[in-house]
């Protein structure tokens, strides 16, 4: 992990999630039997100390459970982000798993003392990520005199951002004072952004076909007509003839995005780039007249995780891949690769994931894989050719069992409910529902999402949509939790209103209607509880803001699912989409509903005046779709203000 990655998720936990400082707690739901756990280990904070409402800590928390809320200290804050913790409300620990990447479980003090380099008492020159640390208490430095830490002194209770005071005080931030700073041993330090005053970029290392954020500086007059475009640095100054066909005009004092990758423009069609060096140049006018350019690195397509259930091995991917890469299983301690080193069990990356109109957020992609060996002492090997070039590794982990929520059980138990909808009735294809159930007796319970008109007769659940109430996923729970406990009587799963490809994890376009949740309290067919009808909605598309001056044509939609939708612009009259090339696309975000800029980069895809459409397209199994990539689900017309 670098530290800027590190910082980002200081940053989002601050900013985006509900928390409580716990004592203990490296991001546990607050949960009464997590809370009952710690109370065990640190009885005089959790049953004696009195927090600062009047009761105990405790007591405090408890007020708190069942509502989405996660507890940190403060030297757990710092271990509960190195042991990958991803803010899972399913995973007791948030998602962490304790001791990842043999990061210890220490003190701050400890930490100070023996896992920081470059400790000093100085404050006038901090790195991001830096450890911050004064006699109890410690937090991250995030730049700009700030810093993110986990307290109970009030004002503060949870994960906040502050001002270092020995930096100054900022307004509107409670401000701390800290003894030393150092860095810690388990990041590795990057520029947060590399560059000059005129150009800079936001990291010095990206995957290929991640974004890259460019930064414009306060430019002199001899830039008339400043445009930024991507290059191998091998080319040197041999600009025309070598461009890799991402190229924007831009201003003075603006940003601009990039993607890391290849653009055929003929054919509209992207490429991976391949591991090397790279730089944004920027231009003075609309020829080559260079002004400064920035460097950096690109490198493949990384694992980011690897999860084992039973059966199963759930991987995630960041970076973009082309056909013939392939994952393999491997024991941890194997470094080479080749044909006589096989892996224990390999896959293809399925080719509908390499699709040019994936639309992963930032080439994000997950993949299913079958696997019976358990994960002990493996890992996850991704290569990026049908041969043993080695992109990534990660470590194989295992998934765990879920925590009982107790009081949503006792609410339950006086209504008598036993399957609860956190949600409303009506949704958007693609949106996820938070299920809550209540009094299972069974460790194979488990839920699913059918159609309304099923009517009590239940068999395969032909969505793919479903899950144990024991841990979330798709296979059952053999080891159960550290007590060996397997069954979960009272909590809550997620579930995507998609169709799911189960061998490869592919979520898909789920056709508008209505639909129900079904909770089956054994491992057959016989419903426990079915909720009342969800209603799924027609997709929708409209057109938004449309600027000439800035190229852009602004689209909102509703009823995407998250992979493979974009949205083409076509002649109003146009129906065959099929053999027909738009004239321009982007690709949806991961949610369900948003925003679309779709800002073509050549000049003559801007469009003269008169009525055109815009249309969504989704990925869906469906036979007489017309294709998977090519199912249209809504569409609006425009009128191109180009006069």
């Amino acid at each position: 992990m670098t530290n800027i990655e590190f910082v980002n998720k200081a940053i989002e936990i601050a900013m985006t999630y509900k928390t409580l400082y716990a004592k203990g707690m490296y991001g546990h739901v607050l949960t009464e039997s997590n809370i009952s756990s710690l109370s065990n280990d640190y009885p005089y904070w959790y049953i004696e100390k009195e927090s600062a409402s009047g009761k105990t800590n405790g007591e405090h928390l408890k007020q708190y459970t069942g509502k989405g809320y996660f507890g940190f200290d403060c030297i757990c804050l710092i271990k509960g982000i190195l042991w990958g913790w991803s803010g899972d409300l399913n995973h007791y620990r948030g998602g962490s798993q304790y001791e990842l990447n043999d990061v210890p479980d220490e003190t701050e003090q400890a930490y100070i003392d023996s896992f920081c380099t470059d400790v000093t008492t100085d404050f006038s020159n901090l790195v991001p990520g830096e450890f911050l640390w004064k006699d109890g208490h410690c937090g991250i430095y995030i730049g700009n005199g700030l810093a993110v830490d986990s307290t109970n002194t009030p004002p503060q209770d949870g994960v906040e951002v502050t001002a270092v005071a020995n930096m100054g005080n900022k307004a509107g931030y409670t401000s701390r004072s800290w003894t030393k700073h150092g860095q810690l041993k388990y990041l590795t330090y990057i520029s947060e952004a590399t560059g000059n005053s005129q150009i800079q970029v936001d990291k010095s290392s990206y995957c290929s076909g991640e974004k890259i954020n460019v930064k414009i500086g306060n430019l002199d007059s001899s830039y008339t007509e400043p445009w930024i475009g991507l290059y191998r640095c091998e080319i040197g100054s041999n600009f025309k003839g070598n461009s890799l066909g991402m190229w924007k005009n831009v201003t003075k004092n603006s940003s601009a995005v990039l993607t890391a990758m290849l653009v055929d423009l003929d054919k509209n069609i992207s490429y991976a780039l391949k591991d090397g060096d790279y730089k944004v140049v920027l231009f003075k006018d609309q020829g080559y007249t260079k002004g400064t350019e920035v460097r950096f690195q690109v490198k493949g397509a990384q694992i980011c995780e690897a999860k084992y259930d039973e059966k199963w091995i759930d991987i995630s991917i960041h970076g973009y891949l082309m056909e013939g890469a392939w994952v393999g299983v491997y024991p941890t301690g194997q470094t080479e690769f080749n044909a006589n080193k096989k892996s224990l069990k390999w896959q293809y990356i399925p080719k509908q994931m390499l699709n040019q109109k994936s639309c992963q957020k930032n080439y994000f992609t997950t993949m299913r894989m079958p696997f019976s060996g358990g994960s002990d002492d493996y890992k996850i090997v991704l290569f990026s050719d049908s041969g043993y070039q080695k992109a990534s590794e990660h470590k194989l982990n295992s998934v765990t069992i879920h925590t009982d929520i107790l009081t949503d059980a006792i609410s339950a138990a006086t209504s008598g409910e036993k399957l609860k909808m956190i949600s409303g009735g009506t949704f958007y294809c693609g949106e996820n529902i938070d299920v809550s159930f209540y009094g299972v007796t069974s460790k194979d319970a488990w839920i699913g999402l059918y159609p309304y008109s099923a009517n009590n007769s239940y068999s395969k659940c032909d969505t793919g949509m479903w899950c144990y109430t024991a841990n979330g996923q798709q296979c059952p729970i053999t080891g159960g939790d550290k007590n060996g406990k397997k069954q979960v009587s009272n909590g809550r799963i997620r579930l995507s209103l998609n169709t799911m490809d189960t061998n490869t994890g592919t979520l898909r376009y789920l056709k508008p209607g209505k639909y129900q949740v079904v909770l089956f309290n054994s491992g057959g067919y016989t419903p426990y509880a079915v909720s009342e009808p969800i209603t799924v909605l027609e997709p929708t598309l409209t057109a938004g803001t449309l600027s000439f001056v800035a190229g852009e044509y602004k689209f909102e939609y509703h009823g995407a699912p998250c992979y493979d939708s974009w949205i083409g612009i076509y002649d109003k009259y146009e129906t065959d989409y099929e053999n027909t090339a738009s004239f321009a696309w982007a690709r949806v975000k991961e949610q369900s509903f948003g925003t679309v800029t779709i800002k073509p980069n050549m000049p003559n895809l801007i469009m003269p005046s008169k009525y055109y459409k815009a249309v969504l397209f989704v990925n869906s199994t469906d036979e007489g779709a017309g294709g998977e990539t090519y199912r249209s689900v809504a569409s609006c017309e425009f009128l191109g203000p180009w006069d």
